[in-house]
């Protein structure tokens, strides 16, 4: 059973693949799933134990997870050590960033290359072949994870 999770801030967002794509996927009815960076392996516990629950698992070792990870490298290092052997790809959220402005700057109207993308609380620009992360800008398009997923930007 294959899950794409997007480390956000204090929050994880789920989805299930179901025939080919990537569906939002509730847990105990919530859109996210609350953490605290100060107890990450009990809340990942806690989170494939919902997951187990909500499926009516018998435990999670069907389980197979690829990640969105978010800008703290130290924050994903301590959720792909609880997470484990589930972890079958994590993708880096800048390496996307740049996928996505390839995807989405061909059209005119969002001004992407002008103002460019916020995603997370954070605004990226591609300056000089490169993509240079800084604050929120109320200019920039803002784009969630469900936009990422939209673009195909995981494995099939």
């Amino acid at each position: 059973m294959e899950f794409l999770v997007s480390i956000e801030k204090n929050k994880l967002r789920t989805y299930e693949r179901k025939n080919g794509h990537f569906e939002p996927f509730y847990i105990e009815g919530d859109e996210f799933f609350s953490y605290d960076v100060t107890s990450i392996k009990q809340d990942v516990d806690a989170y494939m134990n919902s997951i187990v629950h909500e499926k009516n698992l018998a435990d999670a070792s069907c389980i197979e997870l690829l990640v969105l990870e978010n800008f703290d490298e130290l924050l994903n290092s301590k959720f792909n050590k609880a997470w484990g052997d589930h972890v079958r790809n994590a993708y880096r959220v800048h390496d996307l960033m740049e996928k996505a402005f390839n995807a989405l700057q061909g059209n005119k109207e969002l001004r992407i290359p002008e103002y460019g993308i916020n995603y997370d609380g954070f605004s990226f620009l591609l300056k000089n072949g490169k993509i240079e992360k800084s604050d929120f800008d109320l200019l920039a398009y803002t784009i969630h994870a469900t936009d990422l997923i939209n673009l195909n930007l995981f494995d099939n």
